[in-house]
């Protein structure tokens, strides 16, 4: 069977502080700002929003949208970690030199976490609330089979 030709181009998520976000993703993860514009929506009854997009070395973009009127919800029902983002790094040495870099910043990081057969992630919380897992996976993972 051959390869699905798709790729990820772009995650969009909510976005509750621009600023805060910025600072984060831009100066913290040191991806660049590919976009930053504000507009209006027909597609959100008519409300203005801020969209911020940053790159990622593969060309995909990380999008978010502060949707005027629209505020943080309370609560989730959603266990934390079952909804997140998991971007991979290239060494278990860059996956601590990206705690020192978080921590510097005053960012909650976790302890490393095992996850077996030598796969070691970090986790900690953007300024929205989503949770990012930054990860080193020593070998590429198999697809699953199918049944």
């Amino acid at each position: 069977m051959p390869e699905p030709a798709l790729r990820i181009d772009h995650l969009a998520l909510p976005c509750f502080d621009p600023e805060a976000t910025r600072v984060f993703y831009g100066e913290r993860l040191g991806l660049p700002l590919a976009a930053s514009f504000r507009g209006t929506s027909s597609v959100w009854g008519d409300r203005g929003f801020w969209h911020l997009a940053f790159a990622l070395p593969d060309g995909a973009c990380l999008d978010f949208f502060a949707i005027d009127g629209v505020a943080r919800p309370e609560g989730d029902p959603v266990p934390v970690g079952a909804r997140h983002l998991a971007l991979a790094v290239r060494s278990r040495a860059e996956l601590e030199g990206w705690r020192a870099r978080l921590a510097a910043g005053e960012v909650w990081i976790s302890d490393p976490v095992d996850h077996g057969e030598g796969r070691v992630s970090l986790y900690c919380f953007d300024p929205n609330g989503h949770q990012l897992e930054l990860t080193h996976r020593p070998a590429a993972p198999r697809a699953a089979e199918s049944r």
